[in-house]
Parts: C-alpha cells; sequence; structure tokens
C-alpha cells in the first residue's frame, strides 16, 4: 500500500487543517496552532457529478461529530439544498409558557370561591343591618 502518512488524516466538517496542492504535490497545513496530541483532520470534500440522493449520500457518511456536520464526506454543492442537520435553527422568539388546563381551571375555582366569599358577607352585612 502505497502513500504517506496523510493518508491517515480522517474527515471533519470543521477541520483544522487544510489540503494545499502545489506542483502535483498535496501538503497538509494547519488553520491554526495545534496541540500537542490533538488529532489532525481535514474536509475531504469529495466531488460527485451526480445528483445528491439519499442513497448517494448514504454511501459517504460522515461521523465526526461536529455540531455543524453536513452527514457527508460529499462537498456542497451550490444548486444542492443543505442537509437536515446543516439547516439553520429558527430563532425562538420568546414568549410566556403556555399555561395548562389544570392552571387555568385551578384559577376559576379560585375566582368562583372568591366570589362565594363575597356573596356570603354580603348576607352577613344584610343580617347586622
Amino acid at each position: 500500500m502505497g502513500g504517506n502518512s496523510a493518508r491517515w488524516i480522517n474527515h471533519a466538517c470543521e477541520p483544522n487543517c487544510e489540503a494545499d496542492e502545489q506542483g502535483g504535490r498535496i501538503f497538509i497545513k494547519t488553520l491554526h496552532n495545534i496541540a500537542a496530541g490533538q488529532e489532525l483532520n481535514y474536509d475531504y470534500g469529495l466531488m460527485i457529478d451526480e445528483p445528491y440522493t439519499k442513497k448517494l449520500l448514504a454511501e459517504y457518511p460522515c461521523w465526526c461529530g461536529s455540531k455543524l456536520c453536513r452527514g457527508t464526506l460529499l462537498a456542497p454543492k451550490d444548486d444542492e439544498k443543505p442537509s437536515k442537520k446543516n439547516k439553520p435553527k429558527k430563532s425562538k422568539k420568546s414568549k410566556e409558557p403556555k399555561k395548562s388546563k389544570e392552571t387555568k381551571e385551578s384559577k376559576k375555582a379560585d375566582k368562583s370561591d372568591s366570589k362565594d366569599k363575597k356573596h356570603k358577607k354580603s348576607k352577613k352585612d344584610k343580617k347586622s343591618s
């Protein structure tokens, strides 16, 4: 089996290295300082001239575990929709939590109790006068 040590570098959707081709040779360059013992990785960005189908994407799965993982080793296509893993999340507007049925019913009960108390007070007031 030929090749050099670069063949052991894994893919990542958020890589710490990149492949740089110069004069027919490929060099692996770091994107930032890398601590001793940290795994080297780069985005394989495989290119295939076929439409990305579920079947094709399943043939090239990514297991990098990144929060921005595309789910595939294939390079994104400009005309393709982003994968489910990479779609931007909708911002959640701050809303008051929905009130449960129990809360609404208990408030109704509290209101009816206070009405009963007022009604009893008014009867007492009438008796005393």
